[in-house]
């Protein structure tokens, strides 16, 4: 039912979508038109300086007048799409190349003008000669490369308007002077709270990329793919991947990075550790720097309220998979303990070899697992399970681990893990980011709420955001039976 309904809908806005792309007309009222099609030769004044007029600009002309006359009707047929390039290269050559930053795209309900203005736009930088080329070619084409006998006026009057009286155009009025250091400096300072406001509305439009990011990891290895897929490794192998701070540090700057950002170039994250080592857990140096930290402060107060500050440090960076938006896919060969099995639990799927292991290592050390593992462990394996794991601190395998539902699938080599991770993590990279970030909310909204609020916090999305680029792209290319290939972040 859900599948005819679907096609009803995408059949209807087809219809809907053809019938006005019929409405674009290949007329364009301009002055040429009214200038030519009223005869109004006495209303531009003689004494209007003579210009040199090429004869491309002639021919532009001319073809204009063609075109914004009725009379003439072309021999060729007019698709949609010709009507389309020709109003896009009218557009570029008498106003010049599209500026997105200063005309907003139509929306949704206005499917003829966001036409009009992703055609406008796909010209780009197209010089006002080659656009005046390309629309005499199209018109030639028209007419069969045969354009009807027209007679131009001169010159002087192709194009001008009526020459005003010098009186109502010059004032004997100083104008008010301006410094030009106090313009550029105000100029400066809303060009910047341009950019930071719309830093933190439309992140990813300020064309952030992760290379100064990757340059300054040490301990955690960055890869992505030209298909938006991010590979995130853990890189200290000679110590099992054990989480010292700076990696820690650097665990927040990749997860903040593309929280903030919604980075378009990465749609999905693969999480692993180098070496067939997922990670061995918090690095024991970090308990021994906290230790000195704690000491140079005399005051216990403080000194327990900055345990607490590192703590939520500590639960902030394991949440980073969780909150970062972008569907984040562990891989785990190896050991995953302590620590790990907290960053695990916040990946949106699991993964792993036969010969992994996980361990709630935390409570043999005489501490009660404070960054996540408590928390999600329930809900993914159960109430009495995670008890049983964390009161006794003992090991399980990749195939318990898949018997009770930690990770989705494990597998006999890592080579072969990391084939079919790929491919999943391939298969969200072209679906709709805007989509995929719904669904994730809403999954753990779901997660930590009733039913009813949850039916609540998705009526809410898909009300904000259901009609989007990404449903007309679908629609458009369903048509074309193309695969759709969504632009935005």
């Amino acid at each position: 039912m859900n599948h005819i309904v679907s096609k009803a809908v995408i059949n209807c806005r087809h219809t809907y979508l053809k019938l006005c792309l019929n409405r674009i007309s290949i007329h364009h009222k301009n002055k040429y038109y009214n200038y030519f099609s009223h005869n109004k030769v006495e209303t531009y004044s003689s004494s209007t300086p003579t210009s040199s007029v090429s004869s491309l600009e002639k021919l532009y002309k001319k073809s204009l007048f063609i075109i914004n006359n009725k009379q003439y009707q072309p021999i060729n047929p007019v698709d949609n799409d010709v009507k389309l390039k020709m109003y896009a290269l009218y557009k570029q050559i008498e106003d010049g190349p599209l500026n997105a930053s200063s005309h907003s795209k139509p929306g949704f309900f206005d499917p003829i003008g966001r036409a009009k203005y992703e055609a406008w736009l796909s010209l780009g930088n197209l010089s006002k000669e080659e656009a005046m080329k390309s629309y005499t070619s199209i018109v030639n084409h028209m007419f069969n490369n045969n354009l009807p006998d027209i007679i131009l006026p001169d010159d002087k009057n192709i194009g001008s308007t009526p020459a005003p009286s010098l009186s109502s155009t010059i004032s004997t009025q100083t104008p008010p002077s301006t410094s030009s250091a106090t313009a550029t400096a105000v100029s400066k300072s809303s060009n910047d709270a341009y950019r930071d406001l719309k830093e933190i509305v439309f992140p990813n439009q300020i064309h952030r990329t992760f290379s100064d990011i990757v340059s300054k990891l040490d301990f955690t290895k960055v890869i992505i793919k030209d298909n938006g897929v991010q590979e995130l490794i853990l890189n200290r192998p000679n110590r099992g991947n054990a989480i010292h701070l700076p990696m820690w540090k650097e665990l927040e700057l990749i997860f903040d990075s593309i929280r903030a950002s919604s980075n378009p170039s990465i749609r999905a994250v693969i999480l692993s550790g180098a070496d067939g080592k997922f990670c061995s857990g918090m690095d024991l140096s970090v308990f021994v720097e906290l230790q000195k930290v704690a000491q140079s402060e005399v005051c216990e107060g403080r000194r327990r309220e900055g345990l607490m500050k590192f703590i939520k440090f500590l639960q902030d960076v394991i949440s980073g998979p969780e909150t970062c938006g972008i569907p984040v896919i562990a891989a785990i060969a190896g050991p995953c303990i302590g620590g790990a099995v907290d960053l695990i639990t916040a990946c949106d799927m699991r993964y792993c070899t036969k010969d992994a292991t996980f361990c709630v290592k935390e409570t043999d050390l005489a501490i009660v697992a404070d960054i996540g593992t408590l928390q999600r462990l329930p809900k993914l394996i159960g109430y009495q399970q995670s008890l049983e794991l964390t009161y006794t601190g003992r090991t399980i395998t990749g195939l318990e681990a898949q018997s009770l539902g930690l990770v989705l699938k494990c597998f006999d080599s890592e080579m072969d893990m990391m084939i079919h991770v790929r491919e999943v993590a391939d298969t969200i990279a072209t679906k709709s980011p805007l989509t995929i970030r719904g669904v994730k909310q809403a999954m753990l909204y779901s997660r930590d709420h009733t039913v009813n609020d949850s039916l609540e916090q998705v009526k809410l999305w898909n009300s904000s955001c259901l009609f989007s680029d990404d449903l007309i792209e679908v629609m458009t290319s369903t048509m074309s039976k193309k695969p759709p290939v969504f632009k935005g972040h």
